[in-house]
């Protein structure tokens, strides 16, 4: 592979793959990537990338293909992984490859570790100001698409709880005479109206950036009269055993 370079960082004990593609953008080798963000497991004192973990939060940002040891990501990739990490080591191998790396490739072709003395104090401020600023539109762009993905799991689980709790209250408790008979009725009118202020079939599909706002819709939902005057009629049954 030619255009296949290899980057040191002694102070983080790393070395990373990448590879300059003809359109200037940089593809980062998969398991390098995994490695620095911590998605790894030791496992008799190896340690191991935990491929099935790397794969699921691709998957999450929209890159269905599954990665391997071998293959490369895209940079905007590896900016959306880079929020799942929640570490410092994480946080320095993303730094060190947004602020020094990639723009130092970008601009002379290649990364010098041993000898920056080819490059004047001038051009070294240049490079960071340059990639301050390319740092800044990245974040901002990853913003944008992260906002306009589907509900991760984690935030469908946490909308579906939210309407359990509402529907669980409006019927008077888990234990109230109306919960059996009406509980489907109730589930379905209120996942009905969440599904047509977006126009979706699943709450799976709504994008992140509406997040906020159909757990308010939840919190705002009233029962219809009719529905709600048959729990009114259940609940002031007396339960005869």
């Amino acid at each position: 592979m030619n255009n296949l370079m290899i980057f040191e960082n002694k102070e983080l004990g790393m070395d990373v793959r990448a590879i300059k593609n003809k359109d200037g953008s940089i593809s980062i080798n998969a398991e390098d990537t995994a490695r620095g963000f911590g998605f790894t497991q030791i496992k008799n004192k190896k340690e191991y990338v935990r491929w099935e973990t790397l794969n699921t939060y691709c998957k999450e940002f929209g890159f269905s293909q599954q990665v391997g040891k071998d293959d490369f990501i895209p940079e905007s990739l590896f900016y959306l992984l880079g929020m799942k990490a929640n570490n410092d080591v994480a946080r320095k191998f993303q730094t060190w490859l947004a602020i020094d790396v990639i723009p130092a490739v970008r601009k002379t072709g290649q990364y010098k570790t041993q000898n920056k003395e080819l490059l004047s104090s001038i051009d070294m401020f240049e490079l960071q100001v340059k990639a301050l600023r390319e740092v800044e539109e990245k974040v901002n762009e990853v913003d944008k698409k992260f906002d306009d993905l589907p509900l991760f799991e984690i935030d469908s689980k946490d909308l579906k709880k939210k309407v359990n709790r509402v529907v669980v209250s409006l019927l008077g408790g888990k234990k109230s005479n109306a919960y059996k008979p009406l509980s489907k009725k109730v589930f379905s009118d209120l996942y009905g109206q969440i599904h047509r202020e977006f126009g979706v079939n699943t709450c799976a599909a709504i994008k992140r950036r509406d997040l906020d706002l159909a757990k308010e819709i939840v919190d705002n939902y009233t029962l219809p009269r009719a529905l709600k005057e048959e729990i009114e009629l259940a609940n002031s049954q007396l339960a005869f055993a």
